[in-house]
């Protein structure tokens, strides 16, 4: 299957730069980042559970090995293995029990993933977190890599975060000082979270003088 990755370009690049002077000047010496998406739902919920609080790489591997034991990666598909067998890529009896538990509500229709992709970002954050081991960050996740929304940016991002105090060269990113900088970088705050997450993980490649 052909990667795609998150679509945006020299209009959100030029906003940015032109809103965000710091943020700008480290942008201007970096090469486009690409960041993956996945192609649907639900194996965006499985992706997003498994890297729960583990590192890019370790997440990498995990949805690897899942793809390769439980492929295709459905709700149908996963109703077939109990918690147990879904540890065998690597991950955790309780997120293991989330995957089941969630395969098996949209196995039963019990959820309108319809629906769900056309709620706006706040109706999607509410929603989906209704589900077993969802939460805000999860949700934000989802509206990134699967439904590539362009106005999203996650204060619980560790690598986001991390990625802000190094261009920012401060100590901590307050809420308040987060929301300042989301305000300035909307509507494509996610092509922000992208270049700060790049920066955060050594992903972010120069461009040659």
């Amino acid at each position: 299957m052909r990667e795609e990755y998150f679509p945006f370009g020299e209009r959100e690049i030029t906003w940015l730069c032109s809103r965000d002077p710091e943020l700008g000047a480290v942008i201007s010496k970096m090469e486009k980042p690409r960041r993956k998406l996945l192609p649907d739902l639900f194996s965006g919920l499985v992706f997003c559970i498994i890297s729960q609080q583990i590192s890019a790489k370790a997440a990498e591997t995990e949805w690897a090995r899942f793809q390769e034991f439980f492929s295709p990666v459905t709700p149908e598909t996963i109703c077939r293995f109990t918690p147990e067998e879904l540890q065998k890529c690597g991950t955790t009896r309780k997120r293991a029990g989330y995957i089941c538990h969630i395969a098996e509500l949209l196995s039963k229709g019990s959820v309108d993933v319809e629906a769900l992709c056309k709620a706006d970002d706040a109706t999607f954050i509410r929603e989906i977190s209704k589900l077993p081991g969802i939460g805000e960050w999860t949700a934000q996740m989802l509206l990134i890599h699967v439904l590539k929304r362009p106005d999203i940016i996650s204060f619980k991002d560790l690598a986001v975060l991390r990625g802000m105090r190094m261009v920012y060269q401060v100590p901590d990113i307050s809420r308040e000082f987060f929301e300042e900088k989301r305000a300035l970088y909307s509507p494509y705050a996610t092509t922000a979270s992208i270049y700060f997450s790049a920066i955060s993980t050594g992903n972010a490649k120069t461009v040659q003088e």
